[in-house]
């Protein structure tokens, strides 16, 4: 009897143990963290498009092997709204197709 209490003392301060290593190493994002994250996401996402003028699909990004319409879609709708949030802090950007927008070309040549 005494070997199952100290069984299961030994387990609960080991249980407590680990959730407080958990809990302490664990944080929300912060805005910064946000930012950067959605900074790289982008960065990464232009890249993606397909950036040889002589190819018929200039422009568009194939996301989707060969569905190059839901793609693009999805590719263009993120840079949109990446414009418009942009424009709440920044009164030089009308909109997406403005050329103070750093993708601005990114979304001309996407719906091209």
């Amino acid at each position: 009897m005494q070997k199952k209490i100290a069984t299961l003392a030994l387990f609960a301060i080991l249980l407590l143990s680990i959730s407080s290593v958990l809990t302490a190493t664990t944080r929300a994002a912060t805005e910064t963290d946000i930012e950067d994250a959605v900074k790289d996401g982008l960065a990464w996402l232009v890249v993606q498009q397909n950036s040889i003028p002589l190819d018929p699909n200039y422009g568009s990004w194939n996301a989707y092997s060969g569905q190059l319409e839901a793609g693009t879609g999805l590719a263009l709708y993120k840079l949109c709204v990446r414009a418009y949030e942009l424009k709440k802090g920044n009164p030089d950007i009308e909109s997406p197709f403005d050329l103070d927008y750093e993708y601005s070309q990114n979304v001309i040549h996407g719906f091209d």
